[in-house]
């Protein structure tokens, strides 16, 4: 919303569904607000800040427009400017590699840059008859790479690594996958001017930590002489596959807080208690920043759905037909994006209601 109103970045901004609030730039940030928080309190809290509503459909309506009072009662939320702004963002990093998952609906991704790293790697080969000197171990630079945008204060800082004492192979391919991440970070932002934050890891679950860790607008390499470090008080409901039930029943558990106090616990422990050998197994490894899991390109979505919960509940059939206007309107814009993009067309159709 920020980009396609052409506001200033510096100043608080937010975007709101109904009276609440869904996104909140860090300017907005800094006076305590968050996407939990309502509109009331983002005034009380922050005068000058600029609220946004999400796009609607409303009836008798072609396609979703930014009305200026929409209601819960006569509008439906729309997620289309976000799908789109994803689509475009997701052509721009297509653009270096094919190896894509998605990981939201508009804004995660996991990126495998290993054959663009591989390849890179061959050409910086000492050439043959070259003498290396060696160095001396605390004179080493970080070989976390650090860049910003241009939007962002040239200064500003990236929290590569932790310990800058371990220098290896993974670490020089980690040097070279930053490398392409600023270049993919600088590329989103020439094309589209979206800032975006990422890490850079051996595994997914480290590059999505890494990637929340020095937000906004910055990236951070996660080595492997770091991982310890990080993960000791890194929250256990933080960390990937463990914010939702299997990371409730840890923390019921065992009474833990922090990856590090998971440490102590054998995987036989926490098969004993989790009762299940897979989420034990899932578990021990995470907490370890241990992860085999490969990238999953994107797959073609298989259904679409439009729904709308009504409250108080509909009494009349016209009431009915209305929505199941608005909803058409939807289901049918977003299939217009899909046959653009993928020349595919839905074979069959549903309603239901209840």
């Amino acid at each position: 919303e920020q980009v396609r109103l052409g506001l200033d970045g510096t100043k608080p901004m937010a975007v709101q569904q109904w009276q609440g609030l869904i996104a909140v730039n860090y300017p907005a940030r800094r006076y305590g607000l968050s996407k939990y928080s309502s509109v009331q309190e983002a005034r009380k809290h922050c005068p000058n800040i600029q609220l946004v509503h999400v796009a609607t459909y409303a009836n008798n309506s072609a396609s979703y427009a930014y009305h200026s009072h929409p209601s819960r009662r006569t509008h439906k939320v729309s997620l289309e400017p976000y799908r789109r702004a994803s689509v475009r963002i997701l052509h721009v990093l297509e653009s270096f590699t094919k190896s894509i998952e998605k990981a939201s609906i508009a804004d995660e991704a996991f990126i495998d840059v290993t054959d663009m790293v591989l390849e890179r790697t061959a050409t910086k080969v000492w050439p043959a008859n070259t003498h290396i000197l060696p160095g001396d171990a605390d004179q080493e630079e970080a070989l976390a790479a650090t860049s910003t945008t241009k939007e962002q204060p040239a200064d500003a800082t990236t929290q590569g690594a932790l310990d800058t004492n371990c220098n290896n192979w993974p670490d020089f391919f980690l040097n070279i996958a930053a490398e392409i991440s600023a270049e993919i970070r600088h590329a989103v932002f020439d094309q589209l001017g979206y800032t975006c934050s990422t890490g850079i890891a051996h595994n997914k679950t480290l590059a999505k930590l890494g990637s929340g860790l020095n937000k906004p607008n910055q990236q951070t390499v996660v080595r492997e002489c770091a991982v310890a470090r990080l993960l000791r008080d890194y929250p256990v409901r933080k960390i990937r596959n463990l914010g939702g039930k299997l990371g409730h029943e840890l923390v019921t558990a065992f009474g833990v807080e922090k990856a590090g106090e998971v440490w102590k616990y054998s995987l036989e422990e926490l098969t004993r208690k989790l009762k299940s050998p897979l989420d034990a197994q899932l578990v021990y490894n995470v907490v370890r920043g241990l992860d085999d899991s490969e990238i999953k390109p994107r797959q073609l979505c298989k259904s679409m759905a439009a729904a709308k919960s009504v409250y108080p509940p509909l009494t009349q059939m016209a009431e009915v037909e209305r929505w199941l206007d608005v909803l058409a309107v939807e289901i049918f814009s977003r299939v217009q994006d899909h046959y653009a993009e993928h020349r595919r067309w839905p074979q069959s159709l549903s309603v239901s209601a209840q």
